[in-house]
């Protein structure tokens, strides 16, 4: 986040909207995925008293969403992969029949 400029104000301020519109984009991602933490990882139900402890139930979540994360992206690489052959495998038989029918016709 840049935050404010130091100095005189400057008299131009288009350039500084864009660049409040770009920190105002990148805060609001960040506190998306505080808020999903939240929600669905537990960060929010933290009660320990220990500061050790703290950190490690934080980074133990931190880790969870990213493993999820990273299972979504593998599980979707894999389906992407299935379709794939799939969708070859259909194409290369509606392209040997079409070639077949062909043949008979002429024939």
């Amino acid at each position: 986040m840049s935050g404010p400029t130091l100095g005189r104000p400057k008299k131009n301020a288009g350039t500084d909207k864009k660049t409040e519109y770009k920190d105002n984009a990148d805060r609001i991602a960040v506190e998306r995925a505080f808020a999903l933490a939240k929600q669905k990882y537990g960060l929010g139900l933290i009660t320990s008293r220990l500061d050790e402890t703290t950190r490690c139930s934080i980074v133990l979540s931190v880790i969870a969403m990213n493993a999820a994360r990273i299972c979504r992206f593998l599980l979707r690489l894999f389906y992407d992969i299935d379709i794939s052959r799939y969708k070859q495998h259909e194409f290369m038989l509606i392209f040997i029949q079409n070639n077949n029918a062909g043949n008979l016709v002429c024939c």
